[in-house]
């Protein structure tokens, strides 16, 4: 439960800490919407960089805690370490490219390891012999 704990912590540290600094940056320089500059705009990659953690990071954190709570396999730990570490280098990658209109290779292992640890995750949820998938099964089995 630690593992998840902590790595819900730290998703939530990258959302509301990238909504502080978006919110400080658009009232202080008055660039309410994305700013000048495009997709080079500093303030426009903050803007992204929010966003696209504010579309993952609420689901990933329900999964980590999920999965903790239900009692997951232990290897699951490894998919919250992993998706936790994907999100950071999606933010990062974004903060410190050139341009949002370019893939790099962290962004692309970034995006591929949220996907595949996200579902790696939601996979486990239905691991036969844990207590929480026997939990979810009788749910879903409700007639």
């Amino acid at each position: 439960m630690t593992i998840a704990l902590v790595c819900t912590a730290v998703l939530g540290c990258l959302l509301f800490g990238l909504g502080l600094v978006i919110s400080l940056r658009r009232f202080f320089t008055r660039y309410f919407y994305f700013g000048a500059g495009g997709p080079t705009s500093f303030t426009t990659k903050l803007s992204r960089a929010h966003g696209n953690t504010a579309e993952f990071a609420p689901f990933l954190a329900l999964l980590f805690l999920t999965v903790a709570f239900m009692g997951g396999p232990a290897w699951t730990e490894a998919l919250m370490v992993g998706a936790t570490v994907s999100r950071l280098l999606v933010v990062i990658s974004f903060l410190t490219g050139a341009t949002l209109e370019r893939m790099s290779l962290p962004k692309a292992f970034g995006a591929v390891g949220t996907y595949g640890f996200g579902l790696g995750l939601v996979a486990a949820l239905f691991v036969p012999d844990t207590p929480g998938a026997a939990m979810l099964w009788r749910l879903l089995c409700r007639g």
